[in-house]
């Protein structure tokens, strides 16, 4: 055993490992702070808590965890903004909170912490009154820290979700409203973030587990006629296999 994080015979429970710099990152709960923000060098002495991100007796717990220039971008909720982008350099003065998405308690729940062409792409909400939930990314820096695309015009969410670099492009499934939830792709601006292929065109198609195969994108989708069943796509619409 590394380290009795929670002495005696409750349990820690850490989870959510990974590696950055030469140390491991995850969460676990001490008993006394709830599930926190923890790093190992792999060494008893060296198994600390990070920050107490929630220093109300509550737990921040932290997940999501993707290793982005230099530093561990992950979400987690301080008791206070509701859950939100964190990011972390190892030390405690180096924890913060990335941007106030949400403003106030809600938070934006950013989700799919997803790297491309040196920026960091995720789902996350401002508001129900505002844009609901759509495809964000970030710099690191919160004035950079922004929404790609209002997908679904208005209040609606589009709820980006299962985000897959190919080609030096980001693709996941969204609906705008329109063309219920289909197969979507992003250069990462506004104009560049575009349907591929509107696979059923009376409904929703449901692209899912979207994987790269001999240079062309396989996934799992239904148009209506044929059930779920295997599609591929170069980036320019889509086929049934």
């Amino acid at each position: 055993m590394v380290k009795d994080i929670q002495e005696g015979y409750a349990y820690s429970n850490p989870s959510h490992f990974t590696e950055m710099n030469g140390e491991v990152y995850f969460s676990a709960n001490d008993g006394v702070h709830g599930r926190e923000l923890w790093k190992t060098d792999g060494t008893e002495e060296g198994t600390i808590m990070i920050k107490d991100l929630d220093n109300n007796s509550g737990s921040s717990n932290p997940y999501g965890f993707t290793e982005f220039n230099g530093e561990l971008y992950f979400r987690a909720d301080d008791g206070v903004h509701g859950i939100e982008l964190w990011k972390t350099n190892g030390t405690e003065e180096g924890t913060v909170m990335v941007k106030d998405i949400w403003n106030g308690s809600n938070g934006g729940g950013p989700n799919g912490l997803t790297l491309m062409n040196g920026e960091l792409f995720f789902s996350a909400t401002d508001s129900y009154d505002i844009h609901g939930t759509e495809l964000w990314k970030t710099d690191g820096t919160e004035e950079d820290t922004t929404m790609v695309k209002d997908i679904r015009d208005g209040t609606y969410s589009s709820n980006p979700y299962g985000f897959t670099v190919f080609n030096g492009e980001l693709y996941f499934r969204a609906d705008d409203g329109v063309h219920g939830s289909e197969l979507w792709k992003t250069d990462g601006t506004s104009i560049g973030t575009i349907l591929v292929a509107d696979i059923d065109e009376d409904s929703s198609s449901y692209p899912a587990y979207l994987t790269e195969f001999n240079s062309e994108l396989y996934f799992r989708a239904s148009n209506g006629e044929d059930g779920v069943e295997l599609w591929k796509t170069d980036g320019t619409g889509a086929e049934l296999v």
